[in-house]
């Protein structure tokens, strides 16, 4: 099998700072139960926000993190305080989760949300990019990166690389994965 990079908003794993020092805490729930194991049994990068703000003045720290988490075969998308207020709390949370679960009265469209979901999918991007080999399957998790692989067509075929996105379907019935 080819090298698999799963794509997600957050990594399997959360870095925190405890008594001056990275300290790294397994995810419980979700995405990371369920793929936890099965992503380290095979060849295989996970790529998400570590949960954890790191200054660009820290490169240091964020050179140590990159190297604790390549140890666990996840790379990290740093996002600022910023991002996440806007893009995960405001765009994915208050847009997207109601809309796509049937909440649409919840839903709240904010054009500033809006425009950092596109700039944190272009990051995400980006990151992807750095990382990504000819021959890897690409799987792009969830609505948090939904505008991953349209994005830039280089995502895709002409570098040999397969995207799998999780496609949601009407209710009642079971998601299937969609190959771009």
């Amino acid at each position: 099998m080819n090298r698999l990079l799963i794509v997600s908003n957050r990594l399997p794993i959360s870095i925190s700072r405890q008594d001056g020092d990275l300290s790294l805490q397994r995810s419980v729930g979700g995405l990371a139960t369920g793929v936890g194991s099965f992503y380290k049994s095979c060849e295989s990068l996970w790529v998400g926000w570590p949960g954890i703000n790191v200054q660009k003045k820290q490169k240091e720290e964020k050179d140590r993190i990159i190297e604790m988490l390549r140890q666990e075969q996840c790379h990290p998308v740093f996002l600022t305080p910023y991002d996440i207020k806007h893009y995960y709390d405001g765009f994915c949370n208050n847009t997207l989760w109601p809309l796509l679960h049937y909440f649409n009265h919840y839903t709240n469209y904010d054009q500033k949300t809006w425009n950092v979901y596109q700039r944190v999918n272009e990051k995400f991007y980006d990151v992807v990019m750095e990382v990504a080999r000819p021959g890897d399957v690409i799987w792009v998790h969830d609505y948090h990166l939904m505008l991953l692989p349209q994005i830039r067509p280089a995502l895709c075929a002409p570098q040999g690389r397969r995207v799998i996105v999780p496609v949601c379907r009407q209710r009642g019935s079971t998601g299937e994965a969609a190959e771009r």
